[in-house]
């Protein structure tokens, strides 16, 4: 015991965690806070029994580490004090970022509600005021732009569903705990793009750490390959399938969309890309065939 104290304190002699992370410093201010107190403990130990013939040699290896750990533990509020302003600037922003988060939910689903509750009324106008705005020409895109979003959400909850059964054998056949459970929360992340990753990566990395380095990196190349696949060939298939677009179109819109709108911009980016292209294809029709001129 006494040598476990003086090597839980011993690196923190002097000023060497000034130095360090700001992290750190509370890892060392914890770890020589603790060792203090085991210190205590254990010196108490040794003046109760100090005087039993039966334990003299415990009481005296104790004493030096115990001096080592109170020592030490009088320099922790000087780490936790310079750790302080970096726990609560990260808290600041995590606090603020995860209110903001909040706030945009609720109005997201209020706003939801509402449409909802007066779907029949706004199914009515919507289109009586696109008519007026825009001519007749405008039901026939949007008929077009609701079966892009129709076909988007199609998509991206189908091949979810795929990524998560997969998932869920490959999780199985590499000894992973809890497959099934694991395969479920890799199927809710697939519908995010570039959050699967977050998931099989993270099994992967708790397979290596028990030994099964070989299981691991099976892991995390089979779900690689799988999402590369998923989001680039498979989704756009079935999104441009049902919204009639080509195959770029629908990859341009949804990585478009992304990169404009965020998360919303997976159903958006396609819908805007099913607009323009039915636009297009209406001004082409429009357009009359003329022979090109001739030359004398």
């Amino acid at each position: 015991m006494a040598g476990e104290i003086h090597r839980q304190a011993a690196p923190y002699v002097g000023g060497a965690d000034v130095h360090q992370p700001d992290r750190h410093r509370i890892d060392s201010a914890h770890r020589v806070w603790w060792a203090g107190r085991r210190a205590r403990s254990d010196l108490a130990r040794a003046r109760v029994c100090g005087g039993r013939q039966e334990r003299p040699a415990r009481a005296a290896a104790v004493a030096p580490a115990a001096a080592v750990g109170l020592a030490h533990l009088s320099r922790t509020p000087d780490g936790i004090a310079r750790a302080q302003p970096a726990v609560f600037e990260w808290t600041r922003i995590v606090g603020a970022q995860l209110f903001r988060r909040m706030v945009t939910l609720v109005f997201t689903l209020l706003t939801l509600y509402f449409v909802y509750l007066n779907r029949d009324e706004l199914r009515a106008d919507v289109p009586r005021v696109s008519r007026r705005l825009f001519g007749p020409t405008v039901e026939p895109l949007l008929a077009r732009v609701v079966e892009a979003v129709r076909a988007t959400v199609d998509g991206i909850v189908l091949v979810a569903v795929a990524e998560g059964v997969i998932m869920c054998g490959v999780y199985a056949v590499a000894g992973a705990p809890h497959p099934i459970l694991l395969g479920v929360v890799t199927g809710i992340f697939a519908m995010i793009p570039f959050a699967a990753p977050l998931v099989f990566g993270a099994v992967a990395l708790l397979l290596a750490s028990q030994g099964a380095i070989g299981a691991g990196i099976a892991v995390a190349a089979t779900g690689s390959v799988l999402l590369f696949v998923a989001d680039h060939f498979v989704r756009p298939v079935i999104i441009g399938g049902g919204a009639k677009l080509p195959f770029l179109w629908v990859l341009l819109g949804i990585l478009g969309g992304i990169e404009s709108f965020g998360l919303v911009g997976i159903f958006v980016g396609p819908a805007l890309m099913a607009a323009l292209v039915s636009i297009w294809r209406n001004w082409v029709r429009e357009i009359p065939a003329t022979e090109p001129p001739r030359h004398a």
